[in-house]
């Protein structure tokens, strides 16, 4: 069977995390893409399980790159 791509996409504190964790308890095959930004990880964070943290520099480095699929300025300075 061919892999699929699915996005879970919505607005800060919506349940996402919720229901990737609960698809990934009901399939174990699940793998997560890990998503960058620049913003200061939040208590209990991860770095590289939650988000990479990434200082500028090395996010406009993945820009330069083409590593990203997408990206985006929110809040008005945190990139994502």
């Amino acid at each position: 069977m061919q892999a699929k791509l699915v996005v879970i996409a919505g607005p800060t504190a919506v349940g996402k995390g919720t229901i990737v964790r609960k698809l990934r308890e009901l399939d174990p095959k699940i793998e997560l893409s890990v998503s960058a930004t620049t913003r200061d990880p939040r208590p209990g964070e991860i770095d590289g399980v939650d988000y990479f943290f990434w200082s500028d520099k090395r996010f406009d480095e993945a820009v330069s790159a083409r590593e990203l699929l997408e990206h985006a300025v929110v809040h008005g300075d945190k990139r994502y």
